[in-house]
């Protein structure tokens, strides 16, 4: 886990994306990520960083028609995961 500049704590998760929900092909909402242990998770998408080993989140669907492992950070918003940086998993 990481601590988030806003002082709330930022966590991980890595999986394969199932499902990108968005307006257009630009604009994503929400994304659906299994994790390897099996968890089905929803993630919103905040205001995503961007640096030199991250994505936008229109990437995202790229990375669902492949079936290639993405990593999200994220902060809780009450019951909400919101993604705020998107990368490449590392592939064993």
């Amino acid at each position: 886990m990481l601590l988030g500049a806003c002082g709330g704590t930022l966590q991980t998760a890595s999986g394969v994306v199932l499902k990108v929900n968005g307006t257009s092909l630009t604009q994503i909402d929400s994304f659906v990520l299994r994790t390897a242990d099996g968890q089905v998770i929803t993630f919103s998408v905040g205001s995503i960083a961007f640096d030199q080993s991250s994505f936008p989140a229109e990437h995202l669907r790229e990375h669902q028609q492949l079936a290639t492992p993405v990593k999200v950070t994220y902060r809780m918003d009450g019951d909400t995961r919101v993604a705020i940086k998107l990368e490449d998993a590392p592939t064993n």
